[in-house]
């Protein structure tokens, strides 16, 4: 069994997965059918110790939170990225 495995990891074919949104979940709104046709996930931040608390408000600016490095992001429509709060800021807002 051992040989035949090894062939087959060492085998000179290369597969490309594909991915299909059609009958995806019998019509539920899923992650991929959120996409703009066409169009594939970009990261919006890189770096991040642990994101969390998605969000976006009505003009369509998205936020998030960066738990590790107590932080709050703002992602606006034109890509544009700003910290709204860190650490140091939410301590002076609690004194």
């Amino acid at each position: 069994m051992f040989p035949d495995a090894l062939r087959w990891l060492w085998r000179k074919d290369k597969r490309e997965p594909t991915t299909s949104t059609q009958q995806d979940l019998g019509g539920d709104l899923t992650l991929l059918k959120l996409l703009v046709e066409g169009q594939s996930w970009e990261p919006i931040a890189e770096g991040l110790g642990f994101a969390d608390g998605p969000c976006s408000d009505a003009e369509g600016n998205f936020y998030f939170s960066d738990l590790r490095a107590n932080q709050i992001w703002k992602v606006a429509l034109d890509g544009t990225k700003s910290k709204l709060l860190d650490e140091e800021q939410a301590a002076e807002i609690r004194t």
